[in-house]
C-alpha cells in the first residue's frame, strides 16, 4: 500500500493523528526532502528507512518504489511542498498500481489564503 502524506510546513504539531500513525506502521518512508521529513521523524520518535524521491529522481525511482509496493511492503511517501511536487510518481503509481491511500491535511488553500507563500 502506498500511503500520500502531507506534513507541515512549518510548525511539526500540524500533523495530523492518522499521519503519525501511518509513518509509525510503515516499512519506509519516501520523501522530496530528506532533511526536512528527517527533522519530523526525530520530533515523532520515529525510526524507518528514509528515501528521497523528488522531481529530479522521481523518473527512475518510481520503478524501485512499484517493486516494493508489488511485493507487499508499505510505503509513505512525505510530502512538505505547498504543491505536489510527486504528482508525475502518483499519476504512475496510479497507472500500475491501484493500492494507495491518501491520507487528508490542512488544506494547501488555507494556506495561501492564510498569506503562507512558496512554491515548487
Amino acid at each position: 500500500m502506498l500511503y500520500l502524506i502531507a506534513t507541515p510546513i512549518g510548525n511539526l504539531g500540524d500533523i495530523t493523528y492518522r499521519a503519525v500513525e501511518t509513518l509509525q506502521r510503515c516499512d519506509e518512508i519516501w520523501c522530496e526532502d530528506t532533511r526536512q521529513t528527517a527533522k519530523l521523524l526525530n520530533h515523532l520518535n520515529i525510526k524507518k528507512p528514509l528515501i528521497s524521491c523528488h522531481e529530479y529522481t522521481q523518473k527512475e525511482k518510481a520503478p524501485q518504489l512499484l517493486e516494493k509496493l508489488r511485493a507487499g511492503l508499505e510505503i509513505a511517501y512525505a510530502f512538505q511542498k505547498k504543491c505536489f511536487c510527486g504528482i508525475r510518481l502518483q499519476q504512475t503509481m496510479e497507472s500500475q498500481f491501484s493500492r494507495k491511500n491518501v491520507l487528508p491535511a490542512i488544506s494547501f488553500q488555507f494556506i495561501s489564503v492564510s498569506g503562507r507563500s512558496g512554491s515548487c
